[in-house]
């Protein structure tokens, strides 16, 4: 057990006796871990952060949705054909297009 307490004793004196050993095992795990996820944080936050509110045309809005279509989407008043409308969300100008039933509010599931 003295022998094992002597080699314990000589390894940390060599360990921390020595600046290069000491810097390559300690900090410079530190700082490449720091840098790495420093440089992911700032790439990963230019990429998922996006501020554009969706734009939906809306056929037949329905009272009773109003409010939650309005607080989710940009609604754009339906001024074209239903074939211009799904176009223009083919050319990704408009996000989704919406049609509902003209008696939306009174129908029942069952």
């Amino acid at each position: 057990m003295k022998a094992v307490i002597t080699i314990i004793k000589k390894e940390f004196r060599r360990f921390f006796g020595d600046p290069r050993l000491l810097l390559t095992t300690i900090f410079l795990p530190g700082l490449v871990l720091f840098a790495v996820y420093s440089a992911l944080g700032a790439v990963f936050n230019n990429l998922l952060v996006d501020d554009s509110v969706p734009i939906a045309y809306v056929r037949n809005m329905p009272q009773s949705l109003s409010s939650a279509i309005n607080s989710a989407f940009e609604v754009k008043e339906l001024s074209v054909s239903d074939d211009e409308a799904k176009d223009t969300v083919r050319e990704g100008d408009v996000d989704i297009f919406v049609v509902f039933p003209e008696d939306f509010d009174s129908l029942t599931v069952s």
